[in-house]
């Protein structure tokens, strides 16, 4: 299971050391944006990950 590490204000870094897998987070103002979910959206930050930071709407990308 990954853990979210910030690298930066507002920036958090989920590392799957299983999957070989980092997926980033940015949290603005009004909403966030999920970097890098992998190979489909089934491979990304799971949902409740993300909530566990946020309760912001979010893109992903």
């Amino acid at each position: 299971m990954g853990r979210w590490i910030e690298a930066a204000d507002g920036v958090l870094v989920r590392r799957y050391q299983e999957l070989d897998l980092s997926v980033g987070l940015v949290v603005g103002g009004e909403s966030c944006l999920v970097v890098d979910t992998g190979g489909d959206a089934g491979q990304g930050a799971e949902p409740a990950a993300v909530r566990e930071v946020t309760p912001l709407p979010w893109q992903w990308c």
